[in-house]
């Protein structure tokens, strides 16, 4: 069996030719595709080709042509462009009375707007003079009378049990007395506190929200001027600046829609021959290692009698009859022989008693011809 050859590897510059030479055809036929001529009832679109650039690509030029109508409405359109912009020219002087009058922005007044900076204290008093005359009033509600009426009941309870002023039994009960007392004080003194804070809080509450609502009418009242002021020195120029440049009034004539593009796809030329060669290559290795394998499994048939009769080892096989015995007899030649190499003369493994065909660690089958 002749060892395989390993094939040749691309040459990249003439990969890089055949590349460059298929991009090249292919922008070439894109922009063949692409460039429709039109006829549309505004005009007609038009592409030639008037050259050829850089390595034969085609250069093209477009040509556009109105409709009668379509350049009737253009020359129309020019000469109103140039009549508004004598108009404007015109007016420049105008312009220039505007532009020379310096603009003074209003300035907003905040303090004018909320009647100045907040003085709580003047305006809702004094906070603990407001807590010592409602202290007062719950006083004066019978908190005091009605702790006389309970201290003269409790001494005539305490006498009428024969506990009299100076004992321990008298102290206590005073002292308890007291202890109340005192709490009942305290906790008017401490509702008045919380009622004079809670109407304060309201109050302020409802003089904050004046102010915020006096400064949100004066604010919103000086963004109205100020607009109104800004409109009134910016109408003339935005007048003066349409005239000048006709885009308010300037028609534009409708012009033939493009084509649609298309587009093909280049050919990876570069890719497609290193995926050959390396298939190529593939192949001679997988040859390769097919061809080392026989020949190992080959040498070890051992004695001379055993001969390798796999059908897949032979070519030009042609059957010749049995013989004595009954074999079938064959004229082939081995895969590897030479062209000049006699027809051998053998039977097929395949076609013998199992008993003496031998597998071999190639794979492949041998016959011992001694027992055929």
């Amino acid at each position: 069996m002749s060892k395989p050859r390993a094939p040749s590897p691309p040459n990249p510059a003439q990969t890089a030719a055949a590349q460059t030479a298929s991009n090249v055809q292919t922008a070439t036929a894109n922009s063949y595709l692409g460039n429709t001529n039109q006829s549309t009832p505004w005009g007609n679109v038009s592409y030639d080709v008037t050259g050829t650039g850089p390595g034969g690509v085609p250069r093209w030029t477009q040509t556009t042509t109105l409709s009668p109508n379509q350049q009737q409405i253009n020359s129309i359109g020019e000469q109103n462009s140039i009549g508004l912009g004598n108009l404007a020219g015109q007016g420049i002087n105008t312009a220039q009375g505007v532009l020379g009058t310096q603009w003074n922005q209003g300035r907003f007044d905040g303090n004018a707007a909320t009647g100045g900076r907040l003085d709580l204290a003047g305006a809702l008093g004094d906070y603990g003079g407001d807590v010592e005359a409602r202290t007062r009033e719950l006083a004066q509600r019978g908190l005091g009378e009605a702790f006389d009426r309970s201290e003269e009941s409790l001494r005539s309870r305490l006498a009428n049990q024969g506990i009299n002023a100076g004992t321990d039994a008298f102290g206590a009960e005073m002292q308890s007395f007291n202890k109340g007392k005192g709490d009942a004080y305290a906790n008017a003194e401490l509702m008045a506190r919380n009622q004079a804070l809670a109407d304060r809080q309201q109050q302020v509450s409802e003089i904050t929200g004046e102010r915020g609502i006096n400064w949100g009418e004066a604010l919103q009242q000086y963004g109205l001027n100020d607009q109104a002021d800004f409109n009134a020195r910016s109408r003339p120029l935005n007048e003066i600046t349409a005239l000048n440049s006709g885009s308010q009034l300037y028609y534009q004539p409708t012009t033939p829609g493009q084509p649609n593009q298309y587009n093909i796809a280049g050919t990876d030329v570069a890719g497609i021959t290193q995926n050959g060669y390396a298939n190529q290559m593939a192949g001679y290795q997988a040859n390769l290692a097919q061809r080392n394998a026989l020949l190992g499994g080959l040498g070890q048939l051992g004695a001379a009698a055993i001969t390798a009769s796999d059908r897949r080892l032979k070519r030009n096989a042609e059957y010749l009859g049995e013989d004595e015995r009954g074999n079938r007899l064959w004229s082939y030649n081995y895969i590897w022989d030479a062209p000049n190499v006699p027809r051998r003369i053998g039977v097929m493994a395949d076609e013998v008693d199992p008993r003496i065909r031998v597998m071999t660690s190639s794979g492949f089958y041998a016959v011992d011809y001694a027992q055929l």
